[in-house]
This record gives C-alpha cells, sequence and structure tokens, in this order.
C-alpha cells in the first residue's frame, strides 16, 4: 500500500549573519505536513491568512481577501497585532496537518549558505520520511514537497525583488541530487519504502507556503515579547510556544540518535533487537517504543512468533550465559508490559508470556527470591492450563516440572523434588513408546535421547548429591542417575555442566581421584593446575566448583596435592572474596570451612567467614540467599566457639539477630522451622549446635 504525503516548506532566520551572532535565532526550514485525506486547497489556505488580518485589523473587513492576503502574507514583518494574526493563522492550520521544523541550533555551516540551506533541508526531508515509513512497516511512504523559491546569497543581489533567485532548474536539481545521494547512503529509508517528489514554487504567491513562513516564524520567534501576553505561566515561556510543535517532527541536521535508531529498527525490520533494546533500557523513551510496539502489532502472526522467538534467546543469553542478573531481572518485567500490550491488542502469544515467567523464575531462583517464586508458579500453571490442549507446548510443562524441582531443593522438600523428577521421567518413558509404534519410521540409534529429560535428570543429580551426603541413597544410585543424565546431551557447554554435578557425587561418597577428574572434564582441561588459568577462573562456577572439593575433602585423609589447591585457591581471593552474590560468598564459605577443618589458616578463615555474615543483609539478599549467609555464620560461631575465643559471643548474637529478621518474614515450607532453629543454637552456644544448624543445607 503507498500512503501519500504532502510537506509544505518556508524558510526562516538569515543563513549568512545568524553565525555572526551567537544571540540570533538559528536560520531553520519548517513548514506543514498533510496527510492523504486531509488536503489544504490553496483556496482555504488563503482564507485562513485572510481571516487572520481581519480578526487583528476588523477595520479592513469590507476589503477583498485578495488584497487582505497580499497584506497579511508580509505579517510576519509587523509589530503591531503580530502575536494575535500568527496564533490565527497557526490555531487553524493545524486542523489540516502537523506542524515540522528543520533546524541547525548548533549553527553548523556547509560551505555557504545556500548549500547550508540544501543540507538542512535534505537532512531533515530524509528523517522524515524516514519516520513516516516506520509509521506503517510493509507500505511505502510517498511524500511530495513543495519549496518556497530560494535567494541566492553567493551571488550579489539586485534592487528587483523578482531577480537574484536561485534557478528553478537549477535549484530543483540541487535538492533531488542530495536527496538520492542520502537516500543511498542513509539507511532511514529506500527506494523499497520510500519515494520523495520535489518542485518549488513562489513563497509570495502560494498561500499554502505563507502559512509555512508563519509556522516557521512563530517557531524562531518563541521568546519573543510579543507572544508574552498569551503565556499562563503554569510552564516555561518557551514551552508553552513550542506545545504546537511535536517533538516527533522537530529534526535537526545534527540528527536525533534515538529517533533514527527507531526508524533503523523499523524500515529493517530488526524487531527482535529493538524488543530486546526496550527491554533493556536502550531505547529508553516511551514515545519510541510505542512507535516500534505499534508497528511489530502490525506484522503478520508468524512473524511475529519468530521474532519472539529470537528476543526469548537474547534473554537466555542475558540470563544463563552472560549471568547479568541485575540487567536481566528489569528485562524481563519490561518483557512483561510487551506482552499485556500484545494480550490488550488481541495479539497474545502465550509461548512469548510463558518464557517470559519461567525466564523470570530462573532470575528469581538465582538470586534467592523465594517470595515472588510461588506467584510466579501460579501463573505458569494458569498458562499451561491454556496453553497444553496443543502438543507444541509440552516442553513448556517440563521446563515447569524442572524450575519448580529446584525450587523445592531450594527450600530443603529434596524428596518432594525427587518425586515429582521421577513422575516427569515417566512422562518421557511414555513417550518412547510413542515413538516404537510411529508405521513405518524408526528412530535411529539404540537410544532415544532428550535435553528436557537431560535437564530434568540434571537436576534429579543435585537432589541425589544431598541425598547421598545424608546417607539416604547409595553411590550407585546417584552415578546411575548422573549417567543417564549425561546420555542425554550433545551440546559440549551440557555435558560439562552435568561433568561438575558428577564431580559433586564423587566428593559427596569420598572419592578423591574421581571428582578431580570430572572437576577437570567439566572445564574441559586436563589436570587441576588448569582449573586456576585466567580463562577457566573467568567462569564464575569455577571457583565454585573448587571450593565444594576443598570443602568435602576437609580435614580428610587426601593426597599433598590438596594443600596446594587450597594454596591454589586462596591465592584468587579476589574473584570472590567480598562478593555479595550467589555463588561467590558460598565459595567464601566454603573456602572457610576448609581452611579451618585443614589446619591451613585460622585467621584467613575467620576474614573469609566474616566477609560473608558482614555482608548479610535480609532486604537485599532475599530469605533465602540471608538464610545460607546465617549458616555460613553459624560454621564462624561454631569455630570460635569452639576456640573459645572473645568473639564467639558476638558472633552468636550477630546470629541470633539474623533469626529474628528470618522470624519476620515468610517463608516458604520447608524453611519455616529454621529461624527457630537457628535461635535454638544460639542459645545454647554449643560449636556442636552451630554446625548441626550450618550442615543443615550443603553450598
Amino acid at each position: 500500500m503507498v500512503r501519500k504525503y504532502t510537506l509544505y516548506l518556508d524558510e526562516s532566520g538569515d543563513f549568512d549573519r545568524d553565525l555572526e551572532a551567537s544571540w540570533k535565532n538559528e536560520c531553520l526550514i519548517g513548514g506543514l505536513l498533510l496527510r492523504e485525506g486531509r488536503p489544504l486547497r490553496e483556496e482555504r489556505a488563503r482564507e485562513i491568512v485572510a481571516g487572520a488580518w481581519k480578526k487583528a485589523f476588523p477595520e479592513d473587513a469590507g476589503r477583498s481577501a485578495e488584497v487582505l492576503f497580499a497584506r497579511a502574507a508580509h505579517a510576519t514583518e509587523l509589530r503591531e497585532n503580530k502575536a494575535k494574526i500568527v496564533r490565527s493563522v497557526l490555531e487553524e492550520a493545524e486542523r489540516y496537518g502537523d506542524f515540522v521544523i528543520f533546524e541547525n541550533y548548533n549553527k553548523t555551516r556547509i560551505v555557504n549558505s545556500t548549500l547550508t540551506y540544501i543540507n538542512i533541508m535534505v537532512d531533515g526531508i530524509i528523517q522524515l520520511a524516514g519516520r513516516l515509513a516506520a509509521e506503517h512497516p510493509g507500505d511505502k511512504a510517498k511524500l511530495e514537497v513543495i519549496a518556497g523559491f530560494r535567494k541566492d546569497t553567493t551571488v550579489s543581489v539586485s534592487a528587483d525583488r523578482t531577480e537574484g533567485y536561485i534557478r528553478k532548474e537549477e535549484f530543483t536539481e540541487r535538492i533531488r541530487e542530495r536527496l538520492s545521494l542520502a537516500q543511498v547512503k542513509n539507511h532511514l529509508l529506500s527506494n523499497r519504502n520510500g519515494e520523495i517528489l520535489f518542485r518549488c514554487d513562489d513563497d509570495k504567491a502560494n498561500p499554502c507556503l505563507v502559512v509555512c513562513d508563519y509556522i516557521c516564524n512563530f517557531y524562531i520567534t518563541r521568546t519573543a515579547a510579543v507572544y508574552r501576553e498569551s503565556y499562563d505561566g503554569r510552564i516555561s515561556l518557551g514551552e508553552y510556544l513550542l506545545v504546537k510543535y511535536k517533538e516527533c517532527n522537530r529534526f535537526s541536521l545534527q540528527g536525533d540518535v534515538r529517533r533514527e535508531r527507531v526508524a533503523d529498527y523499523i524500515n529493517r525490520q530488526n524487531y527482535d533487537i529493538a524488543l530486546y533494546d526496550i527491554c533493556t533500557g536502550i531505547v529508553d523513551k516511551k514515545e519510541n517504543a510505542d512507535r516500534i510496539l505499534n508497528a511489530f502489532l502490525c506484522l503478520p502472526e508468524k512473524a511475529r512468533e519468530n521474532y519472539l522467538q529470537s528476543l526469548g534467546n537474547y534473554f537466555n543469553n542475558l540470563i544463563g550465559g552472560e549471568r547479568n542478573l541485575a540487567l536481566g531481572g528489569r528485562a524481563l518485567k519490561a518483557g512483561e508490559e510487551i506482552a499485556e500490550a500484545m494480550r490488550a491488542a488481541g495479539k497474545e502469544d502465550i509461548r512469548f508470556t510463558l518464557n517470559i515467567v519461567l525466564y523470570r523464575l530462573a532470575v528469581c531462583n538465582h538470586q534467592g527470591r523465594l517470595d515472588e517464586m510461588e506467584e510466579l508458579f501460579g501463573r505458569c500453571r494458569e498458562l499451561l492450563s491454556r496453553a497444553l490442549n496443543r502438543t507444541e507446548y509440552l516442553d513448556y510443562a517440563f521446563l515447569y516440572y524442572n524450575r519448580y524441582a529446584v525450587y523445592l531443593t531450594d527450600t530443603l522438600r529434596v524428596q518432594e523434588a525427587v518425586e515429582l523428577l521421577e513422575q516427569a521421567e515417566r512422562c518421557f518413558e511414555a513417550y518412547e513408546l510413542i515413538i516404537e509404534e510411529l508405521p513405518g519410521l524408526k528412530a535411529a540409534g539404540e537410544k532415544i535421547r532428550s535435553e528436557q529429560l537431560g535437564r530434568l535428570l540434571g537436576t534429579k543429580v543435585q537432589c541425589m548429591r544431598y541425598l547421598l551426603s545424608r546417607g539416604k541413597c547409595t553411590y550407585e544410585e546417584a552415578a546411575a542417575v548422573s549417567g543417564k543424565a549425561l546420555e542425554n546431551f550433545s551440546r559440549e557447554a551440557d555435558l560439562r555442566r552435568q561433568y561438575q554435578y558428577r564431580g559433586q557425587i564423587e566428593a559427596a561418597a569420598g572419592r578423591y581421584e574421581e571428582a578431580l577428574s570430572y572437576l577437570c572434564k567439566g572445564f574441559g582441561v586436563q589436570t587441576w593446575q588448569e582449573l586456576f588459568v585466567p580463562e577457566v577462573l573467568r567462569d564464575e562456577f569455577a571457583a565454585y566448583q573448587l571450593s565444594f572439593f576443598v570443602k568435602e575433602f576437609a580435614g580428610k585423609e587426601t593426597p599433598g596435592e590438596y594443600t596446594e589447591i587450597l594454596k591454589r585457591l586462596r591465592s584468587q581471593e579476589s574473584v570472590f572474596l567480598g562478593k555479595k552474590g550467589y555463588p561467590e560468598f558460598a565459595v567464601c564459605g566454603n573456602c572457610a570451612y576448609a581452611m579451618e577443618q585443614s589446619g591451613f589458616d585460622a585467621n584467613a578463615a575467620k576474614r573469609y567467614y566474616k566477609s560473608v555474615i558482614e555482608g548479610a543483609v535480609l532486604e537485599e539478599d532475599g530469605p533465602l540467599l540471608f538464610l545460607l549467609k546465617m549458616m555460613i555464620g553459624a560454621d564462624y560461631a561454631a569455630m570460635v566457639a569452639g576456640r573459645q575465643e572473645t568473639e564467639a559471643r558476638k558472633a552468636a548474637d550477630r546470629l541470633r539477630e539474623g533469626a529474628g529478621m528470618l522470624g519476620s518474614v515468610i517463608l516458604p515450607e520447608g524453611l519455616k522451622g529454621l529461624p527457630g532453629q537457628l535461635e535454638e543454637a544460639c542459645r545454647r552456644e554449643k560449636p556442636e549446635e552451630f554446625r548441626r544448624f550450618a550442615a543443615l543445607r550443603q553450598y
């Protein structure tokens, strides 16, 4: 579809001398943009101008429209009743179109005044046409521009007012040349989505161009005293006079990077990047965000689905790859607003909404925001109840089970998590039976793999490690689950994560060599020494897995290299010491416990413990991470109490205070009794009581 627009343009200001005096208003070009179906005929424009004169000078009411128009055409040179005439013209003109301004407020000069004028005009036309094309993606914007004749200030001008203009043919050729070149080089507009036609006319004879003269004059004299009588004092005078000039219709020779970026997104149809930039705050003006979203909603349903799928990949990388949880949390909330806008427009994409909720659950889990998770799980269940009548949404059910199993584990309901995961595992067994019944087809290989099953089993492996450490399952059972999880993955990154989990199983079973071997495989290295190279330690979980390893074997009979590993890990303390987030504070707690139990360095152990407990703030950490820090603090209290140090009472008091804070918030099932247990341990102030509380959670 072709959408037609007409733009009348005139100029104002002195393109030669405005650079000489900083106080002078900048030279500019401005006019009236008319959309198809809302024409302004020349006869009507003449009536508007003549009528404004009549209102200002009632004594001239009997004169002909031609005479009044001729007088009003030069009204901007008047002092008497100037404000009244200009306002009257503009109030009528804005019924037909939008006021447009191309300005040069930085007073850039390009060779001479004529070329400066041409470049301001061409650049403004290109920006406006690109904006118009972006309003209706897929349609073509056809913009016809009619500009007033331009004096040639590069040559001497005679006293004859009819002479001294740039020749119409030359002027038009220059403009068209610049437009063609700009279209080739400027991504805001292409021949595919826009067409620009240009011609000149007499700015004293064409009534529409005379109206444009008023538009320019009003804008360029927006702080003039002649308008002060209409100022009501609620906002600044400049703001009051600019109400008629919408921000989106004011274009600078220097450009507006944010606005041009929006037009570029739409005209190139980069909606996935555009929506992501809205979510992450790069597109920060509501007006620009609304333009992108309105254009996006005009796309066919399948196209929207594809872009939203790409947007989901960006979220996945932000949260899972970069682990930028703070930005991820803000971006997902903005994504929810997009999902809500789509629903309000009758274009809900339930897959996208499910993705947002599931990603938010992942962020809340990483941040320990248990208070938000129950509400999100409820939303997820409601969405799935509407989606599961289609089989393509089945994966989302398993993602939900996985997130919920992790939540159960975090809240110490590990056995419930295992039972849920085993129910989901049986669903995959039914899926294998369906594959076997397909007529005429057979799956290649003996084993059917499933990434979703692998993820569920990976979560189960973590549950098994917890149960193994408490004697509630055997090593063989835990290793079997780990092996099955590994069978269902093919990507190297997924396999490495499972090797890390397997290393924890081996460590919990006391299998030193096997644990170290799997730890190396988990980070793609051959020897434990390579775990300490910068490329590996850039992965924040490398230090965590090493700290878990040294904690599990602390105080036990181990090869001599154990002490060397602990020394190396401590030498990298800048990676984790003093950091408040997870897993860094858990690394501190693990290292402190290992140093204490191994008789390595008691002072360093105390420093590590204290960095965790002193950085515990319930409002910042949320209940789960705060509780974990209290457990690390309990190990510290056990250490100083066992050594009968003077700090023991202070450590117990801090834990008692933390228990009181936890008791004041609503905790999920599984954690509700822990504040009371911590208070009881503090009351008795015995090392074994503190250790018992600390051991409730494996971190």
